[in-house]
């Protein structure tokens, strides 16, 4: 009875749970054949005996016949976990570069770095606010406002103004001339991003032209006259002149000129 519920226990399972198993196969055995066999101990030392053989059968087999040993996964692991702790130390000593390199930069470069800030924030704002423009009027489907153009020259003009004060302005060291060169990789990549937002504003104006896209002016008019048409009723009229309408008991009458030499007239009640 201790023996089944030692099984129970995490450590004892996890270790021990085939010989407890094979000594309460036993013990039920012996127990079981105790009512019909009087030599009980002698049953015992048979049921040890046996036990003890299949053990050192298991044992030879395993060492000399067919080994299982776990040598070359546990040299693969261990290896594996040293080369994990020379990238830890790599990385923890690009880390300290790096912070040896920013506190450099801060000393040596931070007037060259300020310099170049301002272009750099212009040059990505006005280069967002041109597409952000731009999406909407393919969104609303109607032509770019010339605001799109504003932000694309000033967008160039401060690509102009980096890239004079590369021109002018002198490098720190050599030692220090790595971390500068990333700098100047960035601000011509800054300077490619403007090139791509005026071709996809050509695009956009090409498309919004070929489209028929509706202007600025013509979708303020169109806005009022939806605002009118949510308030009266709608009738077409046929062409009665140019600035001729009937007045009717209501007097409040709109007329509308259509493509078709049709005028639109609107009833507000």
């Amino acid at each position: 009875m201790a023996s089944t519920f030692t099984r129970f226990f995490p450590d004892v399972k996890s270790r021990y749970d085939y010989g407890v198993l094979i000594f309460i196969l036993t013990f039920s055995l012996v127990a079981v054949s105790g009512f019909r066999v009087t030599q009980i101990i002698q049953l015992a030392r048979q049921r040890v005996a046996t036990i003890l053989i299949g053990g050192a059968v298991c044992m030879i087999i395993s060492v000399f016949i067919c080994p299982v040993w776990a040598g070359q996964d546990l040299h693969n692991l261990l290896a594996a976990n040293i080369e994990k702790l020379a990238v830890f130390l790599d990385g923890y000593k690009s880390v300290l570069n790096s912070r040896m390199i920013e506190e450099s930069l801060l000393q040596v470069a931070s007037e060259f770095h300020r310099k170049i800030q301002k272009p750099c924030t212009t040059l990505s704002t006005e280069s967002s606010k041109a597409l952000r423009e731009l999406s909407h009027s393919l969104k609303n489907m109607r032509f770019p406002s010339s605001a799109v153009q504003i932000h694309i020259r000033n967008s160039k003009a401060a690509a102009d103004y980096l890239k004079t004060t590369l021109e002018n302005s002198s490098l720190p060291h050599k030692q220090n001339l790595q971390e500068i060169m990333q700098l100047i990789v960035i601000s011509s990549v800054l300077t490619d991003i403007i090139k791509c937002v005026e071709e996809i504003s050509v695009s956009v104006h090409e498309l919004s032209r070929m489209a028929r896209f509706r202007d600025q002016k013509s979708t303020s008019t169109l806005d009022k006259e939806q605002k009118l048409f949510r308030r009266g009723n709608v009738n077409v009229a046929d062409d009665i002149g140019d600035g001729a309408y009937s007045k009717d008991t209501s007097g409040k009458n709109i007329l509308l000129p259509l493509e078709r030499e049709q005028q639109l007239r609107v009833y507000i009640e």
